[in-house]
């Protein structure tokens, strides 16, 4: 019977971590006027909606529900005093604030009494979309999550790199075998952001003069990357496109210095 009852807790155990997986990929919403929920119950507070085509990105999966990073235009507010505004000198009229303390609560509202929906870091980079009194409206932290029913979600296609070509006398054919999968790489660079140009397509508006001497095109909020023109900062991001010049998404900007 003991040995029955040790079989169960673990099978049990088994359970529960395969419902905690974490998928971590691109989601494409499949209908619209969706809620993104606070916590993985249809009875929990509606953050905001998503609609038909939207892309979000997964992290985790419980029970029939994706846990999601939160789209820019979901509502998340942060206490001012809690961030210091950087210079407007470059970009008249844009705005941008450096928090200054550890692990800084997001909430849903303008007010302690709003619910919690993450947290920003010390030295984290946040673009400010509106303010009160107290309270700064900001584009959503890379630490700000809701929740979705994952009935309303279908996983985006993976991007693929073409095949190699093979040359057979001079005639060049395709090899046979399967394109292999993108790996989207995590990385941190620190260096000084500058204006890229603007040329019509082109995926990336800025660049990072890194301190390892190279260059990288960055792909991003154009507001916030605005705002931190000729400024040190730490970027984490993900490689999107290597070539003559790697593109990086922004995730994250942190200053440095």
């Amino acid at each position: 019977m003991r040995l029955f009852t040790c079989f169960l807790i673990l099978g049990l155990s088994a359970t529960v971590v395969f419902a905690g997986q974490e998928p971590q990929f691109t989601g494409v919403v499949n209908s619209g006027q969706i809620n993104i929920r606070i916590d993985s119950t249809v009875s929990s507070e509606t953050i905001c909606k998503a609609n038909k085509n939207d892309r979000l990105e997964v992290v985790k999966e419980h029970f029939g529900w994706y846990k999601v990073r939160l789209p820019a235009e979901a509502p998340a507010y942060i206490k001012k005093s809690f961030t210091v505004l950087l210079p407007e000198d470059k970009n008249p009229g844009s705005r941008t604030a450096k928090v200054e303390k550890e692990n800084v609560n997001i909430r849903l509202g303008p007010g302690l009494n709003y619910t919690l929906i993450g947290k920003a870091d010390k030295n984290e980079i946040i673009s400010i979309v509106s303010e009160t009194p107290d309270w700064y409206r900001i584009q959503p932290t890379q630490n700000c999550f809701g929740w979705i029913n994952k009935q309303f979600v279908d996983k985006a296609a993976v991007l693929t790199v073409p095949p190699p070509v093979v040359k057979a006398g001079q005639k060049e054919t395709v090899a046979s075998r399967k394109p292999a999968p993108l790996i989207q790489e995590t990385v941190v660079l620190e260096g000084t952001i500058a204006p890229y140009g603007k040329v019509f397509g082109r995926k990336a508006t800025h660049k990072l003069e890194a301190l390892n001497n190279k260059t990288y095109l960055l792909k991003g909020s154009k507001k916030s990357l605005d705002d931190l023109n000729y400024q040190k900062v730490r970027i984490t991001g993900v490689v999107i496109g290597t070539g003559n010049n790697t593109i990086i998404e922004v995730k994250k900007m942190e200053a440095a210095g």
